[in-house]
C-alpha cells in the first residue's frame, strides 16, 4: 500500500488510508492542468453543483413564501376578529340607543354626507357607542346614551382633541327621534 513508502519520520504520526469523494471534484474544479477526458466529469460536476444550488435557493424560496402566506392570512384572522367584535358591539349600542328612554342624552357629534361617516369614524377614532341616523344624503352621528347632561358633557372631554374642542351639543334622545 501507499503506507509503506513513506518515510519513517511520518509513519511516526500514525498515518492512515481514507478515500475521500469530495477531493476528486475539488481537484478537477481548481485543477488548471485537465487533460481534455476530465473536461466533460469537470463539466458533469459544475453543472451538478449548480443544479443543487439551484434547487436549493429554490426550496428555500418557496419555505419563505410560505412563512410569508401563514403570516399574512394570521394578520387576516386577527383583522377579522378585530373588525367582527367591532360590528358586534355597534349594533349592539344601536340596539341599546333604540330602546333608551326618552328622557336619556346623548351628544350630537356632527353632521355630514353619507359618504363621509365611515371616514369620520376612523379619523377620530370613535368606540362603537356611535349610532347614525340618515336624512336624505346627509347623516347625523350621535354618541352615547347617558343619564345625565352632566355624563355627556363628562365624556366629551374623552374624545378626540378635536371633537371636543368643537362642543358638541347634548341632546335628549326623544327630540332626535
Amino acid at each position: 500500500s501507499g503506507l509503506s513508502n513513506l518515510d519513517n519520520r511520518l509513519k511516526k504520526n500514525k498515518p492512515f488510508l481514507q478515500k475521500i469523494f469530495r477531493t476528486q471534484e475539488s481537484y478537477l474544479k481548481n485543477n488548471l492542468n485537465i487533460d481534455n477526458s476530465n473536461e466533460s466529469k469537470k463539466e458533469e460536476i459544475i453543472n451538478a453543483s449548480i443544479l443543487e444550488k439551484e434547487k436549493l435557493a429554490k426550496e428555500a424560496k418557496i419555505a419563505e413564501e410560505k412563512v410569508k402566506l401563514v403570516e399574512k392570512n394570521q394578520k387576516v384572522e386577527i383583522k377579522k376578529v378585530v373588525q367582527t367584535a367591532y360590528s358586534k358591539k355597534l349594533a349592539s349600542f344601536n340596539n341599546k340607543f333604540n330602546k333608551a328612554s326618552k328622557d336619556n342624552y346623548t351628544l350630537k357629534l356632527i353632521t355630514i354626507k353619507n359618504s363621509k361617516v365611515k371616514w369620520y369614524t376612523h379619523r377620530f377614532g370613535l368606540d362603537p357607542y356611535y349610532t347614525v341616523i340618515k336624512n336624505g344624503n346627509k347623516s347625523t352621528i350621535y354618541y352615547g346614551v347617558f343619564n345625565t347632561v352632566k355624563d355627556a358633557k363628562a365624556k366629551t372631554d374623552s374624545l378626540h382633541p378635536l371633537i371636543s374642542q368643537s362642543k358638541p351639543p347634548v341632546k335628549k334622545i326623544g327630540s332626535i327621534r
